[in-house]
């Protein structure tokens, strides 16, 4: 998801959850302005502790995307699950 963090991740110089919590903070963001918080979200992840940088993920997101949420929680709500007996 973000190439620029997989390599941060690779040299050691960011964890694995710090870039799961990343990754699952800009999730939802449209990936045209997902590519935009690259930079800086794996500048965070590099240089703060985690929890400041998973903050600071979640707020970059939302100012990337305000609708993202909004959009995501419609989707959950209309998501429908149906289940039918089969016969034996």
């Amino acid at each position: 998801m973000h190439p620029q963090l997989g390599e941060a991740l690779r040299a050691g110089e960011v964890s694995g959850f710090v870039v799961s919590m990343v990754a699952a903070a800009t999730a939802r963001v449209e990936s045209g302005a997902r590519r935009l918080l690259e930079a800086a979200v794996t500048a965070d992840a590099v240089e703060v502790p985690a929890g400041a940088a998973i903050s600071a993920a979640r707020a970059r997101a939302a100012e990337a995307d305000p609708d993202a949420d909004a959009a995501a929680a419609r989707a959950a709500a209309a998501r429908r699950v149906y289940l039918k007996p089969l016969d034996d």
